[in-house]
């Protein structure tokens, strides 16, 4: 950021990120120099594509245990990343060099692509955040639907052991 100018406030800073910048740079290094809550971020997302995964061939039974786990990840997730790219903004004079590196690609020209770095694990977090709500939106309506059969199929065999007495 140059010291000419005021210094933004954080949604100010994360709103004018330019995406584009991404195209010449390589994410996971990126979250790794974001230090290991980057790191954990990243975890945590696949974590809960893993969990969607489980839950939708019925490796895990319990829809309780589903439920618990894809909102609790999400709502880790999308913490984590919101508290990480502020804590690297608070930081923001002295560890731009040590956030922003080479060795991810082409240095940032901008303050636009500076933002988009430091933006990174909350966008990541907001992305795992949303699939998580998206998951359970999904897992609702088939399960739902799976559990209307299972009871209509529980009363028909019922009745019908009642019949042959």
């Amino acid at each position: 950021m140059s010291g000419a100018e005021e210094n933004p406030s954080f949604l100010e800073f994360i709103l004018s990120s330019n995406w584009k910048f991404y195209q010449e740079r390589t994410l996971p290094l990126d979250l790794f120099h974001s230090g290991y809550l980057g790191v954990s971020v990243a975890c945590l997302a696949i974590a809960s594509i893993t969990v969607f995964l489980l839950a939708m061939f019925h490796i895990i039974p319990s829809r309780k245990h589903t439920i618990l786990l894809l909102l609790s990840l999400g709502v880790l997730t999308l913490g984590l990343g919101v508290t990480t790219s502020w804590l690297n903004f608070r930081g923001l004079p002295d560890n731009v060099e040590e956030l922003v590196r080479k060795s991810a690609g082409n240095d940032p020209s901008v303050d636009e692509d500076v933002a988009a770095v430091y933006a990174l694990p909350l966008a990541i977090g907001s992305a795992a955040g949303l699939f998580n709500v998206l998951a359970l939106s999904y897992l609702a309506v088939f399960w739902g639907a799976k559990a209307g059969s299972d009871d209509s199929r529980a009363n028909g065999k019922s009745t019908k052991k009642r019949r042959r007495r």
